[in-house]
């Protein structure tokens, strides 16, 4: 398991994910970056 973590340089809210090793960087990328938009959605409203 890796731990990947994505900041939002402005609000500087920061998402975490944990998933497994074997994912390329960009799918980890992608899981990272997908959760951070989430929350930012999420704290907008």
């Amino acid at each position: 398991m890796v731990k990947v973590t994505a900041i939002d340089p402005v609000s500087r809210l920061e998402a975490v994910v944990v998933a497994p090793a074997d994912l390329s960087e960009a799918e980890l990328n992608k899981l990272a970056l997908d959760k951070l938009r989430y929350l930012l959605q999420k704290q907008s409203h």
